[in-house]
């Protein structure tokens, strides 16, 4: 019997971490799980076994970085990386310059269930669509501005969103979940995807930011960087560099910041 697992390989030096990925993956009966605590382990396995879809520690440790050992694993065979993060960690995950037929995103640790499947299933969705390889990473924001017709051309705006009155559904699962607009706190943009972050769940739509703004379409989320727009009426507080959301803290954009200063009205 043909065996349709999907290959993972997990590869950290926190092995506390990786044997609850690596649980959890198991569990759901579609993924074969391998671990590596170093980056020259982590090739060798590639090597014996084609892998589908790798985790890597930002903060790993041994001879390689984690930038590093991203580079050689896919001078063998390409793969989706999805990086884990520390939040509290200054350490920033490498810059993802990456074709999209080898799609690269993020997850901050402690991982969630429900981000844990959303995000696998956005980049190896990604993985597998051949088109999406043609379209640059780096020049996606650049096309979507530039040419909206090039991104139906290249697939990037068919993540299904229904909207009625005050909400919308999003799919996930296979089943579309109503999200109240109201809920939404902020949008992070990470190469072809976007979290949208609520206020008790976060989802991962392979949109680009600029496209769901547009689909959305509402006044009170507003764009304060590159990478974020945030719901105006949740924001507690603000600098001339940040603007905070509860626990969030997100970048003010020098860019745009004349843009978000112009939704206040100054008495």
């Amino acid at each position: 019997m043909k065996n349709n697992k999907r290959k993972v390989l997990l590869i950290s030096h926190d092995t506390s971490s990786t044997a609850y990925l690596a649980q959890v993956l198991e569990k759901s009966g579609s993924y074969a799980v391998k671990t590596a605590t170093t980056g020259r382990a982590a090739v060798g396995i590639h090597k014996q076994t084609a892998i589908d879809l790798a985790f890597c520690d930002v903060e790993l440790k041994g001879n390689w970085s984690s930038a590093e050992t991203v580079r050689q694993l896919r001078l063998l065979n390409p793969l989706a990386i999805i990086y884990l993060t520390d939040p509290a960690s200054e350490q920033l995950p490498p810059p993802a310059q990456t074709n999209p037929a080898n799609p690269v995103t993020y997850l901050h640790k402690p991982v969630s269930f429900d981000e844990l499947f959303q995000t696998i299933d956005a980049v190896v969705g990604s993985l597998n669509d051949k088109s999406v390889a043609k379209l640059p990473t780096e020049r996606l924001e650049e096309v979507e501005l530039e040419d909206r017709s090039e991104l139906k051309k290249h697939k990037l705006g068919r993540e299904a969103i229904f909207m009625i009155d005050d909400n919308i559904f999003i799919k996930y699962n296979y089943q579309f979940v109503k999200v109240a607009l109201n809920d939404i706190i902020l949008l992070e943009a990470n190469n072809m995807y976007v979290t949208l972050i609520t206020t008790n769940r976060k989802f991962v739509l392979r949109l680009t930011l600029s496209s769901l703004l547009e689909r959305l379409n509402l006044e009170t989320l507003v764009r304060v960087h590159r990478s974020f727009a945030i719901n105006i009426q949740k924001v507690d507080l603000f600098t001339e560099h940040e603007v905070i959301i509860g626990q969030h803290r997100v970048p003010l954009g020098r860019h745009f910041r004349r843009q978000f200063i112009d939704h206040f009205q100054f008495r």
